[in-house]
């Protein structure tokens, strides 16, 4: 209880640590495991009017109503749910915000979403769902290309504010799924 050790730049996680003690005869005593949750900062900008916006990590609380209590938000969309300011909350469908899925959030003033939670595991996501137009979002830690999980068997085009993406297309003005940014995929 006399030790400390500074841990600095750890990646967010989980970790179990156990302490190793050596005396000087050579006796060794490990210490029963500690576990340790590191989390991550997740920001996005929010400009007045509509943005297209996913999340990459869990937040310990992941209601709307929190996550967003000091943003002006006038409305939040999914292909199939919705939540709007000062609505009774009986009609809003949407509850809570799934990371990793793609929202539309209708902002009255521009705003800075700061989340804190654990980070998603970068998995091979099934995009070969629904058919028509999906709201999918950006699991992952890093700018990772379309091409990694979207092919023409699984996607016929992505969208959002700032371009499209046609698997093999020669014009495509975007070609990553960038983390905080949420997409049109049909």
């Amino acid at each position: 209880s006399t030790y400390t050790i500074a841990w600095n730049n750890v990646v967010a996680g989980k970790y179990s640590i156990t302490a190793k003690a050596t005396d000087n005869i050579g006796a060794v005593t490990n210490s029963d495991p500690v576990t340790i949750i590191v989390k991550q900062n997740q920001t996005i900008t929010l400009v007045k009017g509509w943005n297209l916006i996913s999340t990459n990590i869990y937040p310990s609380d992941s209601n709307i109503a929190t996550i967003f209590s000091n943003l002006d938000v006038i409305e939040i969309k999914t292909m199939e749910e919705y939540w709007r300011k000062d609505q009774n909350n009986i009609f809003n469908t949407l509850k809570n915000i799934e990371s990793g899925k793609g929202y539309l959030i209708k902002m009255n003033s521009n705003g800075i979403l700061n989340l804190v939670g654990m980070p998603m595991e970068n998995q091979n996501i099934d995009y070969s769902g629904k058919s028509g137009w999906q709201l999918i979002g950006s699991p992952y830690q890093s700018i990772t290309p379309f091409s990694t999980y979207l092919n023409k068997a699984n996607c016929s085009k992505i969208k959002n504010f700032e371009g499209f993406w046609i698997p093999e297309g020669t014009t495509n003005s975007i070609n990553n799924f960038e983390p905080g940014k949420g997409y049109f995929k049909e």
